[in-house]
């Protein structure tokens, strides 16, 4: 491939200089891959702006209901999108670090305990 085909590729594609300008890519790394796969290269792929339009899902409630729910659906579709098993794992790691801290803190008490005692003369 020549420089005259990368320059119009680029001219009829300007997603191309969108993406050097925003840094995803530089001008050397877009013309070897134009070079090695042509107009189908991965990498000039992932600059093409996104244009599928996402289908919401939709949700039926009743008429009565559409003040109150309104306020309670965007919080239950966020919530079937999270990942439980990575908040099972934090909550295990602050269980972990809660008690950490509390033998932390509880071994400075029996230190001080200790220094309170009355010392006996005659210990037998």
């Amino acid at each position: 491939m020549s420089k005259e085909e990368f320059k119009n590729y680029v001219r009829n594609n300007p997603h191309i200089k969108q993406g050097v300008d925003e840094g995803k890519i530089t001008w050397q790394k877009a013309y070897e891959a134009f070079d090695l796969y042509g107009n189908e290269a991965p990498e000039l792929q992932s600059l093409q702006p996104f244009t599928e339009t996402v289908e919401q899902p939709t949700t039926t409630t009743t008429p009565t209901n559409t003040t109150s729910l309104s306020g309670i659906n965007p919080l239950l579709l966020s919530l079937t999108t999270l990942d439980w098993g990575a908040i099972s794992h934090t909550v295990d790691n602050l269980s972990r670090m809660v008690s950490m801290a509390k033998d932390v803190v509880g071994k400075g008490d029996v230190k001080s305990e200790k220094a309170n005692q009355v010392f006996r003369r005659y210990n037998d």
